[in-house]
């Protein structure tokens, strides 16, 4: 075999391995510790967010709950669905949402005491929590925006 040929194909892939390193890094070092931040940060506000419905839906009814549902539509990261099932099928605050589409969702949700997330979409993950008030249960859905990842290069 020719001697430039055997340079060039021990270039070729040295540059492939390089390429190969470089993207392992990119997720490990970066994309990885961002979702994962993301997820637990998306979790506890969910936690929040359903402990504060139930209170105040205890102590300021249905108009208090609809205008809470309201004011965090639109907090950052949330992509405007905001809405609470009750075990009747009563939705809160739907905006022409259809919750029939989450009924795995709020079926598991009803069986868990903990945050579920469904992640179908490319561009927004779903959280439902449970909570109950009144001495009823309900779960509080909402859509959050997925985090955004900056490329390793900028």
């Amino acid at each position: 075999m020719n001697l430039f040929l055997k340079i060039f194909l021990w270039f070729l892939a040295a540059i492939i391995l390089m390429i190969g390193v470089l993207l392992f890094l990119n997720w490990t070092v970066q994309t990885e510790p961002t979702v994962s931040r993301w997820r637990v940060s998306v979790r506890n506000q969910t936690n929040l967010y359903s402990t504060a419905a139930a209170q105040i839906f205890e102590d300021r009814g249905e108009e208090g709950l609809t205008r809470f549902l309201e004011q965090i539509r639109g907090t950052e990261g949330i992509i405007g669905e905001v809405d609470v099932v009750g075990e009747d099928g009563k939705v809160w605050a739907p905006r022409g949402v259809d919750v029939r589409n989450y009924d795995e969702l709020i079926i598991r949700t009803f069986a868990s005491s903990d945050v579920e997330m469904e992640n179908r979409e490319p561009e927004s993950a779903l959280t439902a929590k449970r909570f109950t008030s009144n001495g009823k249960q309900y779960i509080m859905i909402l859509r959050w925006e997925r985090a955004k990842i900056m490329p390793f290069f900028g």
